[in-house]
């Protein structure tokens, strides 16, 4: 098990600056070898349980963006040999767990010797149990500890329908979103629900994937914090308002 506690931070140009220092891994270089993209970094958002993460390292590197706060701990492991680096918000990479400022993180990953499938276990403000092991064949539901592990996917859909009581004319649906990719899409299709499809947000523009969508705010909650053990970046949305014919 590599376990790997270096940080670096978040710039406002098209790409993030190497770090300069290089990842506890053997082999890794004082600095990352490929520019990293401002549309390869994905969003994470921490909850009160280890995220996990999963991708695959090649020719590019791939990024993921948090919000810490001055104070705050950040742990992660994996069993791959993998390059890390983080940058803090003023594109310093940290000698410490321990976050020294409010703001954006950055986490830069690329392959090491070899092209391949990697998964990271990551928490923030969380201890990581040292006997912890990333298995490289784990499904989605067996890894996470939210009660919707109990339930068999993918489904044919996920969420709540339209009500049927006719005294009811108006509800509110609140979507759980994931960033797009093609690969975000075929997971949550092959994955978890079937009808999951490509959509923009009305007020940005920004490409989304809506998994479901839940008249119950909690219940959205809930899947979304169910649905970052495997994709990261899942949320609740901006609630949709539907007018019922009567």
């Amino acid at each position: 098990m590599i376990t790997l506690m270096l940080m670096q931070g978040c710039s406002s140009t098209s790409s993030v600056p190497g770090a300069s220092k290089s990842s506890s891994v053997t082999g890794c270089p004082e600095q990352p070898t490929t520019e990293l993209r401002i549309d390869n970094i994905k969003p994470l958002n921490f909850t009160d349980q280890p995220l996990e993460i999963s991708g695959f390292v090649s020719q590019k590197s791939i990024g993921y963006q948090f919000s810490g706060k001055s104070g705050q701990t950040i742990q992660y492991k994996t069993d791959q040999e993998i390059c890390i680096w983080i940058y803090s918000p003023d594109n310093q990479l940290l000698k410490s767990e321990i976050l020294p400022v409010d703001g954006n993180y950055i986490v830069q990953i690329e392959k090491n010797k070899k092209e391949q499938d990697f998964k990271l276990v990551m928490g923030l403000d969380i201890n990581l149990a040292p006997e912890k092991s990333i298995s490289s064949n784990q499904s989605p539901v067996e890894t996470s500890n939210n009660s919707l592990s109990q339930e068999e996917f993918p489904k044919d859909t996920c969420g709540d329908g339209k009500p049927t009581d006719s005294n009811i004319t108006s509800i509110q649906f609140y979507p759980v979103n994931i960033p797009y990719s093609p690969e975000n899409l075929d997971l949550a299709i092959s994955n978890f629900c079937k009808d999951a499809y490509e959509k923009r947000d009305k007020s940005t523009g920004e490409k989304l994937i809506q998994m479901s969508s839940f008249t119950d705010q909690e219940k959205a909650q809930e899947f979304a914090q169910f649905i970052n053990t495997k994709i990261s970046g899942a949320s609740v949305g901006q609630p949709t308002t539907v007018y019922l014919a009567n």
